[in-house]
Formats: structure tokens, sequence, C-alpha cells
């Protein structure tokens, strides 16, 4: 079971990259210069997560960038996580 503060943190994230889930796609489109077809599932949703945790601004992005380069490597795979980086960092240069 989760801690009750992680659990809520969890269900907050769930929910926003739900509820903002055109914008984050559209965002994507624009700044991975790639179909989106072509990412994996994970790769999207940690995208989002990113963009959600971004947003949110709780957390230093060096902070949010290091965890969902970490959660991109373990359940993507090392060789995304350039990809990953690289569109976060141009996010976080729009913002």
């Amino acid at each position: 079971p989760m801690d009750a503060p992680v659990q809520k943190h969890a269900e907050w994230l769930i929910r926003m990259v739900d509820l903002r889930r055109d914008h984050f796609t559209e965002v994507l489109r624009e700044l991975s210069h790639k179909d989106l077809t072509q990412l994996s599932t994970i790769v999207r949703c940690v995208l989002m997560m990113g963009m959600a945790e971004l947003d949110r601004g709780e957390l230093e992005a060096d902070v949010i960038l290091d965890d969902i380069l970490n959660l991109t490597r373990t359940y993507d795979g090392s060789e995304s996580v350039g990809f990953v980086n690289g569109v976060l960092d141009a996010y976080m240069e729009r913002q």
C-alpha cells in the first residue's frame, strides 16, 4: 500500500494527464517532430506526466526531470532517455 500523500499525488497526476491529454498530445506533436504513433505508450505517458508536474510547479524542474528520466530508463529503456529529455527541455523553454 502507498502512503496517503503518495497516493493523493498519484491520483492527482492521473487526473491531470487525463484532463489535459488533448493539450499534451498537441504539445508533443509540436515538440517531438515525430508521428506520435512512433512513440511507445510508456514514452507518451512519462512525457505527459512530466509536463503535468512541470506545470504544477511544486518541485524544481531538475528533480522532475530526474524522476521522469529514471521512469523512462526503467520502463522503456536507455535509448529513449535522450528523446524524453529533449522534449521536456523544449517544453520548459516554452514556459
